[in-house]
């Protein structure tokens, strides 16, 4: 009997965790930038999954949690998580979906945002804001946060190669592009 109860109150937990999770913006944790992409949910800080699917939240979840399980993946995370784009001397700075009128100090927190792959856009890292006043530092870390264009359901393989990558390792790797 104390088995069933406890595996009773596990499934409990877990189902009010997911529903909590996946639950309408607070501005902190999960944030609605009136995208029709969907809300944006903190994995980790300054890193946010964008999405209007409770399957890829959790699948991107999963990936991080995979990441955090290995030293080099906790070492990306880490490194990902304390950055946070540079405004130039004199500069303002990029600041994403900042136009739909959302407070200056929470969209200072969005430094990398995951997103479903769209457009032929997979296991792709590029600027999230795409004003020419920024264009010519979007690759060196200054100013611009990033995109990741993420597929779940496909393998990514080495180019030239017959060889699929493990899909955490395809996540790290791109959070790395993100940082730069």
């Amino acid at each position: 009997m104390k088995i069933l109860s406890a595996i009773v109150l596990l499934c409990l937990a877990t189902c009010a965790q997911a529903s909590l999770y996946f639950g309408p913006p607070d501005g902190e944790n999960i944030i609605d930038v009136a995208d029709q992409g969907g809300y944006l949910f903190k994995v980790e800080k300054g890193i946010y999954i964008q999405t209007d699917s409770e399957d890829f939240l959790l699948g991107i979840s999963t990936l991080f949690e995979n990441l955090k399980h290995t030293r080099t993946g906790k070492a990306i995370i880490k490194q990902v998580s304390h950055y946070h784009p540079l405004s130039l001397p004199q500069g303002e700075r990029a600041l994403a979906f900042i136009s739909i009128g959302q407070n200056a100090a929470t969209m200072e927190k969005i430094h990398v945002v995951i997103r479903p792959s769209q457009s032929g856009k997979q296991f792709v890292t590029e600027p999230l804001i795409t004003s020419s006043h920024f264009m010519g530092h979007q690759s060196n870390g200054l100013e611009v946060p990033a995109a990741i264009y993420f597929d779940i359901e496909n393998t990514v393989m080495l180019p030239g190669l017959d060889i699929a990558i493990d899909p955490t390792i395809a996540l790290g790797h791109e959070l790395i592009h993100a940082r730069d």
